[in-house]
């Protein structure tokens, strides 16, 4: 299973949930394809009424965070 479906079923086991939280301190590496899906989760959870935090983002993806997400933490 990954990630994506993952909270997708969270949230929906989790009706009340507003608010999620994408920590990335253990991120080793990501490319545009990974950060593309991120993208696509928040702006999914954002349509549906919950708000989206990335933090803690490591200083090797920072730029391409901003870049993709408009975020940098």
């Amino acid at each position: 299973q990954d990630l994506w479906d993952r909270c997708v079923t969270l949230l929906a086991h989790n009706p009340e949930a507003r608010r999620v939280e994408v920590n990335l301190a253990g991120l080793g590496r990501v490319d545009l394809s990974g950060m593309l899906a991120l993208q696509g989760f928040v702006q999914d959870a954002q349509a549906g009424g919950i708000d989206v935090v990335i933090v803690d983002v490591p200083p090797q993806t920072k730029r391409l965070v901003r870049d993709v997400l408009g975020d940098e933490d």
